[in-house]
């Protein structure tokens, strides 16, 4: 994977574990899925 899309990936992820943190009201939450779920799906 290039270098610049991994760091984008990480940003992303970051940024939505912040998010969710930060807002209790589930429908406003981003839910992402997990990295390991991620790279799995990938793979398929």
């Amino acid at each position: 994977m290039v270098e610049s899309l991994r760091e984008l990936l990480t940003e992303l992820e970051q940024f939505g574990q912040e998010n969710d943190a930060a807002i209790a009201d589930r429908p406003r939450r981003m839910l992402n899925i997990a990295r390991g779920t991620g790279e799995l799906v990938n793979k398929i």
